[in-house]
């Protein structure tokens, strides 16, 4: 797995470590990790269902098909920048909670999909809202 970071300044921090990435998706699974190359997730004009975010995403996976895959890999993980007083440590120990549970058994069922199967690019979107995690699952084609 490549881990790329950016540092940030002193307002801002990580949702998750890199330790806590590569214990989730350690055997394998993910090809990439981004923190803070890009500091907030944008919407692109392919995204379809456009999920409704209230709050700020914090973490996008994403799984593309072996027809699009580009220089980054297969399979990413991108980490956005958080004000630090939005991440306290129940919001930490939630966030490891989604890593190792739901985000590692949506990319397992995703990447165990028949080769033949025509696909874009699959995204699973992590919101942090009202000190909540709620997850979107959408794709661009």
């Amino acid at each position: 797995m490549e881990i790329l970071t950016q540092a940030l300044d002193d307002r801002y921090a990580y949702c998750c470590s890199k330790a806590s990435v590569k214990k989730a998706f350690g055997d394998g699974l993910l090809d990439r990790a981004s923190f803070g190359l890009t500091p907030a997730f944008e919407y692109d004009s392919r995204h379809a269902p456009k999920p409704k975010i209230k709050g700020n995403v914090v973490m996008s996976l994403t799984v593309r098909s072996t027809e699009t895959v580009e220089y980054s890999g297969r399979t990413s993980l991108y980490v956005f920048r958080s004000c630090k007083e939005d991440l306290d440590d129940r919001v930490r120990t939630a966030v490891a909670d989604v890593l190792n549970g739901q985000m590692r058994q949506w990319l397992e069922s995703k990447l165990g999909r028949p080769a033949t199967e025509v696909f874009g690019t699959d995204e699973l979107l992590v919101e942090l809202y009202d000190g909540q995690l709620l997850l979107h699952e959408t794709r661009f084609r």
